[in-house]
């Protein structure tokens, strides 16, 4: 038996030693190429890190923030809305195709996105509207704080009860820059607060005081500046604030009432029992894509409402 693993380990002996050769001779090629791959793939994790999302994603992020804070994360929202669509599905296809059970969910599931759309898009207007009020408030604040950007955004979020939606905004913005000094942390912080007003006078802001908290600038002027612009805005607005508001109460309260007059109407006075109307209404493919479509285009159109009758402020 000895006699039979001898060649073995001699075969196992020789290529011990091939392999120590080639360490031998390629061991510093190896641990140079190595050691290349390791600044590579560090490299490549550092630009992913301070990469720019790309505008939709930024939109995402953002709007989740603003409007649920740190409770819901993308990816739990994305899973949300991918469950409804599932389920959608599963009940569409029992009183109808496939192709419109698909067609079904995809419409059920926008409706999360659309409201998303509505809330954010509302809270920018507003912070919008507090634009003239932070910039005074900062300026008085940058002074009396030494011209100290981290200490003057900490005594606005500490006070200043006007500031209900930049308030927020602002601590987001001072946590980020505040437990850290890369300058590209920084810079994505505040492109984020600019991004999440989005007017010409936040991105301004956000510029300011990146400037100020990573190179330690005086922003004085260029903050004094903006509060002019402001305003001479309001100017402006106070002329919009006539606009006529008539289309967005009929679509906010006329809609839903009608819907619930004509059931009332349905069951009172053409004796449609309601068991009978609930069924027909959701127990059928007509009365279930009906229901969804009315429900699809309120939402569509209460976005389209905000979108053109909400102005921001701005200059």
């Amino acid at each position: 038996m000895m006699m039979d693993r001898i060649p073995v380990l001699i075969e196992y002996l020789f290529g011990s030693i091939f392999v120590l050769g080639l360490l031998f001779l390629l061991g510093g090629e190896m641990q140079e190429a190595w050691d290349r791959l390791r600044v590579m793939r560090r490299l490549a994790a550092r630009k992913r890190e301070h990469h720019d999302s790309h505008p939709w994603e930024r939109w995402y992020q953002q709007a989740l923030l603003s409007t649920f804070g740190d409770r819901i994360r993308p990816l739990h929202f994305s899973c949300f809305v991918a469950v409804l669509f599932l389920f959608a599905i599963m009940i569409g296809s029992k009183s109808m195709g496939l192709g419109r059970a698909i067609v079904f969910g995809g419409m059920f599931s926008a409706l999360p996105f659309i409201a998303l759309m509505i809330r954010f898009s509302s809270r920018r207007i507003r912070a919008s509207f507090e634009g003239e009020i932070l910039i005074t408030e900062m300026l008085r604040q940058y002074r009396m704080s030494n011209y100290n950007i981290f200490e003057t955004l900490e005594r606005i979020v500490s006070g200043t009860a006007e500031l209900r939606e930049t308030k927020k905004l602002l601590y987001q913005l001072l946590v980020s820059i505040r437990t850290t000094g890369d300058v590209m942390a920084i810079r994505k912080a505040v492109t984020l607060f600019g991004f999440a007003i989005h007017t010409n006078w936040s991105r301004m802001l956000a510029h300011n005081i990146y400037i100020a908290a990573a190179k330690g600038t005086n922003v004085t002027l260029a903050l004094e500046d903006i509060l002019l612009q402001l305003r001479e805005a309001r100017a402006q607005v106070e002329e919009r604030k006539r606009m006529n508001n008539e289309a967005v109460r009929m679509t906010y309260f006329m809609v839903p009432l009608l819907y619930l007059m004509t059931t009332l109407l349905t069951v009172k006075y053409l004796g449609v029992p309601t068991t009978d109307y609930l069924t027909n209404q959701f127990g059928t493919k007509e009365g279930l894509v009906l229901f969804l479509l009315i429900l699809f285009l309120f939402f569509v159109n209460v976005g389209l409402l905000t979108i053109v009758m909400d102005r921001k402020f701005d200059y």
